[in-house]
């Protein structure tokens, strides 16, 4: 057992250790002032960091997700600057979450001032690792986008593929890196790894859900009733993409009353899950140490 009592100084940059008692055979994580006289500055960037990502991934790349997977038919007659309004909404709420990630990733650069994160510190390592690649597929997301081909191409499946393969993974890589991230000193107490762990349960919850309303009404509706109203709609709702036309307008996209019904639905759904994520994200960037 060590006790550091005094202030030690080496050099010109400064690192002022607080009275504390270390044990040195356990790991441990010391926050310490990096080189500057206000002591509080360098964790300032630390915590801006943790806030951008949290409400990044927990709020807004999910609303943004759910939308793309669930809203193509139940938005498909209505229409943004002449783009459908699932897609429109899902690209501008992604590119958001990108351009905040890439916000996060320079705030920790500054904190840690260019320096990586070593081995030995197992969680704080991981956590590294999988913040990178989390932070490398949200820079490389909306440039893959911009290759997409029509919808109606015989290679579109391809770009769906790839697309949703790179989403889905950056998602849960980010849920995984936020977990680890609750085992760090910046948080206060434990009340954030329980708000990842309720996290964790509304995640799923919220995609059996909409898995569970859309089988609802296919069997409602009958399965060749479905198959030309929805299931085809998935593939009009990515001709949506473009400008509003006569082949995508109103009268194409027939909106039954089961899929009226449908849409309310998943609209009420859909924000009951911002409401629970904003929550969610407020208790969390609450508890980081200011």
């Amino acid at each position: 057992m060590y006790v550091l009592d005094e202030p030690r100084k080496h050099g010109d940059d400064s690192h002022t250790a607080l009275s504390d008692r270390v044990q040195l055979d356990q790991d441990v994580s010391l926050f310490y002032k990096m080189g500057t006289p206000d002591s509080g500055s360098s964790l300032r960037f630390l915590r801006a960091h943790g806030i951008i990502m949290i409400f990044t991934w927990i709020l807004i790349a999910s609303t943004g997700v759910l939308i793309s997977r669930y809203f193509k038919v139940s938005w498909a007659n209505s229409f943004i600057c002449g783009k459908a309004a699932w897609f429109a909404s899902h690209r501008f709420i992604m590119s958001v979450a990108a351009i905040l990630t890439i916000l996060g990733f320079f705030f920790v650069l500054a904190f840690l001032k260019g320096a990586w994160v070593a081995k030995g510190s197992t969680r704080q390592y991981a956590h590294s690792v999988t913040g990178a690649i989390v932070i490398s597929l949200a820079f490389f997301q909306p440039f893959i986008a911009l290759f997409r081909c029509e919808p109606d191409s015989r290679f579109r499946f391809i770009f769906n593929l790839v697309h949703a393969f790179v989403g889905f993974s950056s998602f849960i890589l980010a849920t995984t890196t936020l977990f680890l991230a609750t085992y760090f000193e910046i948080f206060k107490d434990h009340k954030g790894r329980t708000m990842m762990i309720i996290w964790s349960i509304w995640v799923a919850l919220i995609f059996i859900s909409f898995e569970i309303i859309q089988s609802y009404y296919r069997k409602k509706a009958g399965e060749s009733n479905y198959t030309n109203i929805n299931t085809s709609t998935a593939s009009l709702g990515e001709n949506a993409e473009g400008p509003k036309s006569s082949t995508t307008s109103s009268s194409t996209f027939a909106n039954t009353e089961e899929n009226s019904s449908q849409t309310k639905v998943k609209n009420i759904l859909l924000a009951v899950h911002v409401l629970v994520a904003a929550i969610i994200s407020i208790v969390m960037a609450t508890d980081l140490q200011s």
